[in-house]
């Protein structure tokens, strides 16, 4: 199995509640994904809740392996959340992928 983590910083909005709800339907739609992408076991994002830290929420998945993480990176379910809600405000990124 592998846990695939990666933290993003978005860029600011508007106010902090269109940034607030952005995230919340990011978080959404992202935790929906195992319904639509069998290669995901499972999907967690969490918000960040501190401030003074740069990034502004966290995506932990499970997959089976390395191949099932590049299904799951390329399933079109995922590219267009990325697209539309992530690549547009993105600001940092950083990931980990390890098995366990």
């Amino acid at each position: 199995m592998i846990k695939h983590i990666v933290l993003f910083g978005l860029s600011a909005m508007n106010s902090p509640e269109e940034k607030k709800q952005h995230l919340l339907e990011l978080k959404r739609r992202l935790e929906n994904l195992p319904a639509t992408i069998g290669e995901l076991k499972s999907m967690q994002v969490e918000l960040n809740v501190n401030p003074a830290e740069a990034h502004d929420f966290a995506l932990i998945a499970e997959v089976a392996d390395l191949e099932a993480l590049a299904a799951y990176a390329g399933h079109p379910d995922h590219v267009a959340i990325v697209k539309e809600m992530i690549a547009p405000y993105k600001q940092s990124r950083a990931c980990v992928d390890y098995q366990f």
